[in-house]
């Protein structure tokens, strides 16, 4: 183990010193007037932060007259780049391109040389030598035009907010649908200026053009704007500029989520330099067979790398350190027969996009998990599920798709979503006796949706972005939220209700899975019911029956109840009010008709199928199958 370490090590230092040059003819999404499209980026190395802030500058070159939007662009770009690497095989690195596994040298080899002529925009009609946006949608290239020529003959006028706009024909009926809801939304935001602008290159002092007619590149690439082909729109640009995130904008948050469930992309949300004028259309959504209504075309999903080819071992112990999310959900996929669907796996602005604590990579990893059996027919249940002390990682085979499993098996209509939480590294925990674990570091054990790297209105609103790309604004209705926190996630709960996130959220149901503890000399559902001011919500406690160990949910559990007058004991189920207290043995966590139950191969130590992992395993299911089925009240 300590040599395969040594390898791993080397093997960084390897990659980051030697890349040079790394990158060529890089594709990218482009913003307003500034928008960026090819970089060569030259002795790129993270290892540590002063290499990182002085990396920020590696796109500087002869050719930028504006060092301070230059450096606006560094800022954005230097955040977006990104290097997987297979931590099994030494030899062999993910290529986001070509969504395959290569070596190094394929990887890094030298970009072609440029083309000896200049292409002319005839031959262009396939767009093979345009750029390319990372997270388009399957029919973006519909959109696109060949010629000014063409554009003139295609784009037409309609009406928005008072103004007329030229917009492409495929996305005029959301254009129309915008306009009507942020009229009803009765914003009084005033629209005083509105562009899509025209026919033209980029305006960036990144890009370096070589032809103004064509919008050549130094390498070939044909960069031209978005705002080209009729599917970005510029709102109020002196009101809402590009700039750094320390600057100010107008537009109410109501027009930013109407844009954005319609198939649009928001400047605002981009790292580090901001466009908060700027929108553009994504390409999942349009009248692509010329009718005038919406249909669904396609959903980008952040795809899973494929497990290699040669056979693997899956990590355990601290091999986890080295270990990825998408590797442990593919993994566990494979552990849990019988279970498919649709899986994003994401970085949130929201929850953690910047934590760089003993990680691999920086970021906090969340995962939205879309059965194969769900369907927008009926109403949509949204199931949080947070994680304890032990991990994200292990969570993912002995808890997450199990259950997910028993309930699509049962009809239920759900998705899942998965968010890491602040004590984990990456999909692995530390012992407790390590001295500085990341539960203990910072006091991370209560950090998770405090407001400081975490936001959990916030990230709900962007799962809901989500799961209506997914499905169409017209098609997914929301069912009921439920949100559960096994052990220390009850610790989330707590944080997310103090910070007032369940006013906005409105769970219907929360169940604390063996979870309540103490936290800062305070209950976690006290704080809950302390924050919550609502409608009514449904409220279970979850706890070991056995309590010859004096377990500390089930003591403060019992505590909490008899404060409320509530009188309860360490063996008996029992409603009291809005809040279902159920002490559970070993037999009753195993009698719920999940299935798979079994010690996970990850999990060290006796408590794999102790009764509070086995309360873990089951309370996802309970929780869901108790709502639709409730408990007697007594």
């Amino acid at each position: 183990m300590k040599h395969h370490s040594i390898q791993l090590i080397g093997l960084f230092i390897l990659i980051f010193s030697l890349i040079s040059p790394v990158i060529a003819q890089q594709e990218y999404e482009e913003g307003d007037d500034v928008e960026i499209e090819e970089i060569t980026l030259t002795g790129f190395d993270n290892s540590n932060q002063q290499n990182a802030d002085s990396s920020k500058k590696i796109f500087t070159q002869s050719f930028c007259d504006n060092p301070q939007r230059c450096q606006n662009i560094d800022e954005v770009w230097y955040k977006r780049i990104s290097i997987y690497i297979n931590p099994l095989f030494a030899q062999q690195i993910w290529d986001p391109k070509t969504n395959s596994w290569k070596t190094f040298q394929e990887v890094y080899a030298p970009p072609p040389p440029p083309p000896s002529s200049t292409p002319s925009s005839t031959t262009l009609s396939a767009f093979d030598n345009h750029i390319k946006f990372p997270g388009s949608g399957k029919c973006f290239e519909k959109a696109l035009f060949s010629s000014a020529q063409e554009r003139e003959t295609k784009v037409i006028s309609i009406p928005f907010q008072g103004k007329t706009i030229s917009v492409n024909p495929i996305v005029a009926p959301l254009f129309k649908k915008i306009d009507s809801q942020i009229t009803a939304a009765n914003t009084g935001y005033a629209f005083t200026q509105i562009s899509t602008g025209s026919w033209r290159c980029v305006r960036s002092p990144k890009v370096k053009i070589v032809d103004q007619t064509t919008c050549q590149t130094s390498t070939g690439k044909i960069a031209r704007s978005k705002h080209s082909y009729g599917i970005a729109i510029d709102i109020n640009p002196t009101d809402n500029p590009f700039c750094t995130p320390s600057c100010s904008y107008t537009l109410p948050q109501k027009v930013i989520d109407i844009f954005k469930a319609n198939d649009f992309s928001w400047g605002g949300d981009w790292p580090g330099a901001k466009d908060y004028m700027h929108f553009d259309w994504k390409g999942n959504q349009g009248d692509f067979n010329g009718d005038g209504t919406v249909e669904f075309c396609g959903f980008y999903t952040d795809s899973l790398p494929p497990t290699p080819t040669s056979p693997t071992t899956t990590p355990a112990g601290k091999a986890w350190e080295q270990y990825s999310a998408s590797e442990a959900w593919t993994d566990a996929l494979t552990e849990v027969p019988g279970i498919t669907g649709d899986t994003q796996i994401w970085k949130s602005q929201f929850n953690g996009k910047e934590d760089k604590l003993l990680r691999i990579n920086t970021g906090r990893d969340n995962i939205l998990f879309i059965p194969s059996t769900t369907t927008a027919s009926k109403p949509i249940d949204i199931i949080y599920f947070f994680h304890g002390l032990g991990g994200f990682g292990l969570d993912m085979s002995e808890r997450i798709l199990p259950q997910a499993k028993a309930l699509s098996d049962a009809g239920y209509n759900f998705v899942i979503v998965f968010p890491e939480l602040p004590w984990s590294r990456g999909t692995y925990t530390e012992s407790k006796s390590v001295y500085d674990n990341p539960r203990k570091k910072d006091g991370r054990e209560s950090f998770a949706w405090d407001g400081t790297d975490s936001d959990f209105t916030q990230f709900h609103q962007e799962v809901i972005q989500k799961i209506t790309t997914k499905y169409g604004l017209m098609l997914f209705s929301q069912g009921k939220i439920f949100i559960i926190g096994h052990s220390n996630g009850g610790s989330a709960i707590g944080k997310a209700a103090e910070k007032n996130a369940f006013n906005t959220v409105k769970p219907d149901v929360i169940t604390f899975s063996d979870a309540e503890y103490k936290w800062q000399g305070q209950y976690a559902i006290k704080r809950l019911e302390d924050s919550y001011t609502s409608s009514p919500i449904k409220i279970n406690l979850l706890v070991q029956a056995n309590n010859q160990l004096k377990k500390e949910p089930t003591v403060y559990t019992i505590d909490y109840l008899k404060s409320k007058n509530c009188i309860v004991d360490h063996t008996t189920e029992k409603t009291c009010g809005n809040v279902h207290y159920l002490p559970l043995t070993v037999d009753q966590t195993k009698n719920q008709g999940i299935g798979i139950l079994q010690k996970s191969k990850h999990r060290t130590g006796d408590d794999s199928n102790g009764l509070h992992a086995l309360i873990g395993k089951m309370s996802i299911y309970w929780t869901v199958k108790n709502y639709y089925t409730p408990a007697k009240t007594t």
